[in-house]
């Protein structure tokens, strides 16, 4: 008996005006225009033998893939940040070479931003509010409860707030049609308008999730280690 081969699988990644899918060897683009049409983006997945190697060892391979698709991730978005709101034709054409290596640099310093302001903003200002209620909730256990409400809180108003802007609410809205998409996909059902309709926005593989999932399960099983190893004189420390 054979067995069955299982369906590739594919990811996604919403633009502006536009959603990104990807398989393990390929990734593109479809973005709306100005003037509503429909723009395409290719980008082949180069399978290189230092990174192929690198994907092999455990706790490294995850770094390598986060960093390939980051690579890949924004010259999808620069494609679309650059034609969602220009009239075909009118395009700026770059030096590829000078492009290439703006877009390395521009990802590099994204990465090194987002780290900074996510390290302030997310572990720095809830364990600063956590000390300023000492008072009302001493101990160990009670600050990291206090730190993990805060980060949680911290999140869902930065959400919250970005998502008002109409460009991001438009990304989200992408972001939501694209997990649609997949689901059909997966549920073994024909890519027609009326199937992704009715076709859920959430995806269990979405990234979002992995940023929810510490700080929601920091609520309990950190503080309950916490208690579990004092005596061993271990210390876990909640990121």
């Amino acid at each position: 008996m054979t067995k069955k081969q299982q369906p590739p699988t594919y990811g996604g990644q919403a633009l502006i005006e536009g959603v990104m899918f990807g398989s393990k060897n390929h990734t593109v683009t479809a973005i709306r225009r100005k003037d509503d049409s429909l723009d395409y983006f290719y980008v082949p997945k180069e399978q290189k033998p230092i990174s192929t190697k690198l994907k092999k060892i455990p706790f490294i391979r995850g770094i390598v893939a986060l960093v390939e698709s980051a690579g890949i991730g924004s010259r999808h978005l620069t494609f679309a940040n650059e034609r969602y709101d220009v009239m075909p034709g009118e395009e700026v054409v770059e030096e590829q070479e000078s492009s290439k290596l703006a877009m390395v640099l521009g990802v590099a310093a994204v990465g090194v931003l987002s780290f900074l302001f996510g390290k302030f903003a997310f572990t720095l200002v809830p364990v600063f509010l956590a000390q300023m209620l000492d008072f009302i909730a001493p101990g160990k256990t009670a600050q990291i409860l206090l730190e993990s409400f805060f980060k949680l809180a911290l999140l869902l108003i930065y959400i919250s707030l970005i998502s008002m802007t109409p460009l991001i609410k438009r990304v989200f809205q992408y972001h939501g049609a694209e997990h649609k998409v997949i689901n059909t996909y997966e549920n073994g059902l024909p890519l027609t308008v009326e199937n992704v309709q009715s076709q859920s926005r959430l995806h269990f593989r979405c990234e979002v999730a992995f940023y929810y999932s510490p700080l929601l399960s920091g609520c309990s099983s950190i503080s309950l280690f916490q208690q579990i190893h004092s005596g061993y004189g271990l210390s876990i420390e909640f990121y």
